[in-house]
């Protein structure tokens, strides 16, 4: 589906061609998780919401600024004696970004160094503080909003991933190692059907001991030492017992 897709299509510009092993063998861990979840767009939209309520995330667009202000640090950078060259710098940037003729990834380089940290020289002028301090903000903003797009990317990878391979299992009747201790636990878990199995073990149980070769039960060897003595009944519940652990 298109939802799946535009998350594969996500994953792709961010992964390296030498990190799909890697990113296979993550969906291929994280598809368990799906298997007890009988609404995927209901628990993703809950997934979606904890994960911006982790991080504090803020819808804050990138053109949300007053232009009126931008122009009040023009005026008052013009009047400024020192550092001609930064001032002049800063001028000719903010007059671009209002007339939009840079975007906001231009223009946050006024303010900051390419690892993301305030330029030293500007963090002591008083005019420019507000808005180093918006541009720090959706820079922060940018990389939540990368955080939870690239998560919910992998949900939605992980949530397909789930839903093909149990059709194939279904299509084919096949259980793999990891169903079986999920439907095990499954039927342990549910009192309507724990019963009915007990009962089904303890009639293997029987069988099983019945089919004991003599020399496991008479012999003076090695089996004799764990089977000699033992009842029926004693075997049975025993073997039950270590089955309900």
């Amino acid at each position: 589906n298109t939802q799946t897709k535009d998350a594969f299509d996500y994953v792709i510009k961010i992964v390296s061609e030498y990190k799909i092993g890697d990113l296979l063998d993550v969906v291929g861990g994280l598809y368990k998780s799906f298997l007890n979840i009988k609404n995927i767009a209901n628990y993703r939209e809950y997934f979606i919401d904890t994960i911006e309520k982790k991080l504090n995330y803020k819808n804050i667009k990138e053109r949300d600024f007053s232009p009126d202000k931008l122009k009040n640090i023009i005026s008052v950078a013009k009047m400024q004696s020192k550092s001609q060259k930064t001032m002049e710098s800063i001028i000719n940037n903010i007059e671009k970004y209002i007339d939009n003729t840079i975007d906001f990834n231009e223009y946050k380089k006024t303010y900051l160094t390419s690892d993301g940290m305030p330029r030293k020289k500007l963090m002591d002028i008083d005019f420019l503080q507000d808005e180093l301090n918006r541009v720090l903000e959706i820079c922060s903003n940018q990389t939540k909003k990368q955080i939870i797009d690239g998560s919910v990317a992998l949900f939605d990878l992980t949530a397909a991933f789930a839903e093909i391979y149990q059709n194939i299992k279904r299509a084919n009747n096949v259980l793999d190692f990891d169903d079986l201790i999920w439907y095990t636990y499954q039927l342990f878990s549910n009192p309507e059907t724990m019963g009915w199995v007990l009962c089904k073990w303890i009639y293997l149980c029987r069988i099983y001991w019945l089919m004991k070769p003599k020399i496991q039960v008479l012999c003076n060897g090695k089996y004799s030492k764990c089977w000699r003595g033992i009842s029926l009944p004693k075997v049975i519940r025993t073997n039950c017992r270590v089955l309900c652990l």
